[in-house]
């Protein structure tokens, strides 16, 4: 009955051994009334119910706390432009708040049971229910119905995960970034850019260099504690941070596969990069291509090329390959999601355009 609640046996990948020194979560739910969908047949289902799973992977409270000002967000709010209707700070949170609790609610309605997980290390995942600013290494949560398995990588959201980034990104902010936002607006977008443009892009741009230069050399990256818990060296954790630790994780759900069972990857923000750059690894390494449907990802073409640690990621994927395997979902206009580095897989922008990039040169 593909209604009832599966039950965990000896042919469901079980969750990983907490002993061992594994620095991410796993986390294991049954889907089993929800509307049906596949991992490689693209669909408004598998879109929403994917959306609805990445939002889990966040902390609520964590996300209340690093929301935007009241102050920034006053124009949102006096223009009318809050997806919840909100003309203040704490219907905003009211509403993010409702959100979160809604989806909680229906994946609890059609599930064996609540949160079953392994947390290792302490430092990166929860204390007494909560998740620690300062955790360091990749959250997965992982999801199975029927055949299916889900796996979904959550996004930036404590202190390691923001190390981790900037070591992506740093770079591309600082020389790339204001022209990408530029080239977005216009050839994009279809908009005007306009001297006002122009002189509010060079104000922001000279904040935002100096920020992330400060917050980077203040945050000097992942150490030689979080080497230990990954059971890495204290060098490859400097070079390529959380990658090892990503690349451990996909090995493990390429094993768990082997059994006919079907792959699906997401992931929302770095955690959407982190999706398709597991996709892309596995099918260099084993040849086979997960597909991977992400949201407002931060860019996998030119991170994996050079790192800020003057490394790269280009032994372990091919990012000069188009990767149709992976969809990206995407406002047109998100700075995070558009702005901070370029695709690799086929994207969906929202007003509806779509491309499949890198785009063949000529």
């Amino acid at each position: 009955d593909p209604s009832a609640p599966q039950p965990l046996d000896s042919s469901t990948p079980q969750p990983l051994d907490p002993s061992a020194p594994q620095p991410h979560a796993q986390m294991r739910r049954i889907l089993a009334d929800w509307p049906d969908f596949t991992a490689t047949e693209n669909s408004r289902e598998r879109v929403i119910a994917l959306a609805k799973l990445n939002t889990l992977a966040y902390d609520t409270d964590l996300v209340l706390e690093n929301m935007y000002t009241e102050d920034q967000m006053q124009d949102v709010y006096s223009n009318g432009h809050s997806i919840f209707g909100a003309s203040t700070q704490a219907e905003e949170r009211a509403g993010i708040q409702a959100l979160h609790q809604a989806i909680k609610d229906e994946i609890a309605a059609v599930t064996e049971a609540e949160w079953s997980a392994q947390y290792t290390p302490e430092a990166t995942q929860l204390t007494e229910g909560k998740v620690e600013d300062s955790g360091v290494g990749v959250a997965a949560l992982e999801f199975s119905r029927g055949d299916l398995d889900v796996y979904v990588f959550r996004g930036t959201i404590t202190d390691g995960d923001t190390a981790n980034i900037l070591n992506w990104i740093h770079d591309w902010i600082i020389v790339k970034m204001t022209d990408r936002m530029k080239d977005i607006w216009v050839n994009e977008a279809g908009l005007t850019w306009d001297s006002t443009l122009d002189s509010r892009s060079e104000e922001s741009d000279t904040i935002s260099v100096a920020t992330t230069c400060a917050y980077n050399y203040a945050n000097a990256g992942l150490d030689s504690d979080f080497a230990e818990k990954a059971g890495i060296t204290t060098e490859e954790a400097e070079a390529t941070g959380y990658w090892e630790v990503t690349k451990m994780i996909a090995d493990q759900l390429h094993t768990e596969g082997l059994g006919g069972r079907e792959k699906l990857l997401s992931g929302h923000s770095q955690g959407g990069t982190r999706a398709a750059l597991v996709s892309m690894y596995l099918k260099k390494k084993e040849g086979v291509a997960y597909p991977a449907v992400t949201f407002a990802a931060t860019g996998s073409q030119c991170m994996a090329r050079m790192l800020n640690s003057n490394e790269n990621l280009q032994a372990d994927v091919d990012a000069d390959e188009q990767h149709p395997q992976i969809t990206e979902y995407v406002h047109v206009l998100d700075p995070w999601g558009q702005a901070l580095g370029l695709e690799n897989g086929r994207q969906t922008l929202n007003p509806k355009l779509e491309t499949l990039n890198p785009k063949p040169q000529t």
